[in-house]
């Protein structure tokens, strides 16, 4: 998939998958679209979606880095990618916050 990433800060809280966050480990927030009913089940029901037991691939700038999908992100594209604070300056090399080109496959 081709879409935009972007960064967010976890504050330390629970995702939708129900597991602790943490700006210092990387996972990523995937769009509200590919949570939705057609593809994983029911959108009511987000901590036991399936898609919580899944990975993904990003790949930035020749860079890539696997991170597991704990969070729902209901402003996001349906391609898009939000990462956490760590996977973002990984693959970014610290670069300010924004919205970069990425590709990006489950695992």
């Amino acid at each position: 998939k081709t879409g935009d990433m972007t960064i967010y800060n976890t504050q330390n809280g629970a995702g939708a998958c129900g597991y602790t966050l943490s700006d210092d480990v990387g996972s990523a927030a995937l769009s509200a679209a590919i949570w939705g009913n057609d593809v994983w089940g029911s959108a009511d029901n987000i901590n036991g979606n399936p898609i919580c037991s899944k990975s993904v691939t990003v790949s930035y700038n020749g860079k890539s880095i696997t991170v597991p999908v704990k969070d729902r992100c209901p402003v996001c594209a349906a391609n898009d990618v939000d990462l956490t604070p760590a996977a973002w300056n990984y693959l970014t090399g610290n670069a300010a916050p924004g919205r970069e080109k990425v590709t990006w496959t489950f695992s």
